[in-house]
């Protein structure tokens, strides 16, 4: 996969983890809406700029859209949608939930096959 691509991932996962439409997005960081999907399906670069006023639009720190798995984990996009997806809930936990959510995941990973 191309660095373009995986943030891409990173982006749409983010953005629909927050039910946001490309529209409402474009409209936030003032491009449009074939902007977002160029990015989103990882047909274009973008700037640094450009990625930090993403970020602020979605609500995360810039580095997250560099959050990618190691190479040897990178299967395919449907399993980088899903870290996305979860990487994106775990921001919107409480500290409570937060916490459970890291005890059942390490839970899970210790019982592995």
């Amino acid at each position: 996969m191309s660095i373009r691509r995986d943030i891409g991932l990173l982006v749409r996962s983010l953005r629909l983890a927050r039910d946001m439409k490309q529209e409402r997005l474009a409209a936030l960081i003032g491009v449009s809406q074939k902007t977002i999907s160029l990015i989103e399906n990882g047909r274009v670069a973008t700037s640094i700029a450009r990625l930090q006023e993403i970020a602020e639009a979605l609500d995360v720190p810039l580095s997250w859209l560099f959050q990618f798995p190691e190479e040897s984990d990178q299967t395919d996009d449907a399993r980088m949608a899903k870290l996305s997806e979860v990487f994106a809930i775990a921001h919107n936990l409480s500290d409570e939930n937060l916490n459970l959510l890291l005890s059942q995941a390490r839970a899970i990973e210790t019982h592995k096959s």
